[in-house]
Formats: structure tokens, sequence, C-alpha cells
């Protein structure tokens, strides 16, 4: 069981800890010409599925300065009538200690889920199966080294070389995990998915109203009885991605979460879990969703990043 508060609009599971009233503050302008929103969320309906996502600034980040570091995206393959059409959503959580890892978050999510796309259409697939998602994924790393290099150039001092950067260097400013998710959009359940780590730490589960949840890919690594916080972020090489096939069935949700929700969610036998056990299944609209993402819980105080798809 657990005890559930809603306090000033805001659910609280226990009693509020001291960072509930924390007031937000912005972050520093240091790694950005432009405001960085505390706050991402949207909705994506396709067909009979719907996507819901948002993305919270944690209270740590206030007392840090720092921003947002996690992100995410939402898109929908389309292609000519009577090929398959797929729902495509991608998360990311930029590492804490990399100054800049909220821009190759943001950039990692787009461009997963274009790759995604692209290998969906040009190789007349027929289920989400048929693709090379480990492929994908090692391109997916050395476009991402790329793509860190070329940022390098802006904020480099002035005649520095970008290629002469070690892989210690970027990752000291770019450093990020990646999830994501590709869903066949059909006229009726179940759907296909695949559930994609590429890397990090992330988490993913069916949700179902009764049933409750079935764990696809636990967050931390545990060694014993820990869990670890190691984790090989992009753009180093995270090693083989870990791939989960499944069915989307009626009455069941497909849930991903950056670590700052996997943790508190474990393998959902928990206050969290039943928490969301109890009002996600049901969510039909994005205030409804970004309430309940929202809610507040003792030690959770990192950037925290959610979708879940399920049927409208």
């Amino acid at each position: 069981m657990f005890e559930e508060n809603l306090i000033d609009g805001r659910y609280v599971l226990g009693q509020p800890s001291g960072t509930f009233y924390q007031t937000p503050f912005p972050a520093r302008q240091l790694t950005r010409a432009a405001h960085r929103p505390d706050l991402a969320a949207d909705i994506l309906t396709a067909g009979p599925l719907q996507a819901l996502a948002a993305s919270f600034r944690g209270s740590m980040h206030y007392s840090s300065g720092t921003v947002r570091q996690d992100s995410f995206a939402l898109t929908v393959v389309e292609q000519p009538e009577g090929s398959p059409r797929y729902l495509v959503a991608a998360l990311a959580d930029g590492v804490s200690q990399a100054t800049h890892s909220h821009q190759l978050a943001d950039w990692l999510c787009r461009q997963a889920a274009a790759l995604a796309g692209e290998a969906l259409v040009q190789n007349g697939v027929a289920a989400v199966a048929d693709v090379d998602w480990q492929g994908l994924c090692r391109n997916l790393q050395a476009q991402a080294l790329d793509f860190c290099r070329r940022s390098a150039e802006s904020v480099l001092r002035k005649g520095a070389d970008p290629s002469q950067l070690s892989l210690r260097q970027i990752l000291s400013r770019w450093a990020s995990t990646l999830e994501f998710a590709v869903v066949e959009i059909k006229e009726q359940g179940p759907y296909p998915f695949v559930a994609v780590t590429a890397a990090g730490d992330g988490a993913a589960w069916l949700l179902h109203g009764q049933k409750g949840f079935q764990t696809l890919k636990s967050g931390k690594r545990q060694t014993g009885q820990l869990a670890s916080n190691a984790v090989t972020a992009l753009p180093a090489d995270p090693g083989p991605a870990l791939v989960t096939f499944g069915q989307l069935g009626a009455g069941e949700a497909l849930l991903l979460v950056t670590d700052g929700l996997g943790d508190m969610l474990g393998d959902g036998g928990t206050a969290l879990g039943g928490f969301f056990q109890s009002k996600l299944p049901s969510c039909r609209s994005l205030p409804g969703f970004v309430q309940a993402m929202d809610v507040a819980l003792f030690q959770a105080d990192d950037d925290r990043t959610g979708i879940l798809i399920k049927e409208a």
C-alpha cells in the first residue's frame, strides 16, 4: 500500500521532502543562448494508438543551476496506403557531469527516430523484427561521435581542432543514454513492438491496470544486492544494444522511463509502481499524464522523463 496525498495540485507519495517546497529558478545561461524549458510534454495520436510524453527538470538541478538534461521525441512513420505505419518514441538522459549533455540528448532522440523511420521505409520492411536494430545502433553511435566533434567547434577556443579531441574530452561535455521503441500501428491490437536500449540505464515495462507490471528492461544493473550506477553513455561504444520484441495487447500500455523514475519503480512492486498502476492505464489527457508523472516522493530529485503508449 502507499499513502497518496494531493498537495497544491501535486500528487505526493508519503510525506513531502524538503525539495517539494523548493522554488524553481532558471539555470545558469552558460551553455546555450536560449532558455531551456524545465518541462516539456507532448501527445501524439496515430490510428487507435496514443503516446503521451513528459520530461521534467529535477529539483537537484535547481540547486546546481543546471538545465533539464533529459529529452524525448515522438513521431509517426508514414508509408503508402497498404503498407505498415509505425509509432516511434525515444528518450534520452544526458549525463549530469557532461556540461552539454542536453544537446546530445536532444539530437539522439531526433536521430534515433529518423534512422528508425528510414530503416522501416527504405528496405520494404514488413515487421519490426525485420530491421537490423544492432546495426542501426552502431551507426547511431558513430554519428553521435561526429555530432559531438561538430558541436565542439562552437565551444572550443579559437584555432582548436575538434578532430584532435580524445573520447574522454568529448565525454566531459557530451554524454547521454538512449532508449527507443517502435510500435506497429494497426486497426486493432495486438500491436507488435520493439523496445531498444542503445545505451544506458532507462527502463521499460508493459503495464496493465489489473495485472500490474511486466518488466521488459530493468534500469540499474544489479551487482549482488546493490544497484550499479555505472553507465557507458553515447558517444562511447556501449556494446551490443538490448533489443526486446513484444505485443501490446488489450488493456496494456508500454511505459518507457529514464532512471529518474526507473530507480523508484523497480519491478513495479513499489509505492510508485502502485501509484502508476492506479493512474496511467486510464490516463487519456496530456494534463492528467503530466500531473501523474510529476508525483513527488522521497529522494526523487533527478530529471525524469516518461513515455506511455497505449490505445487511445
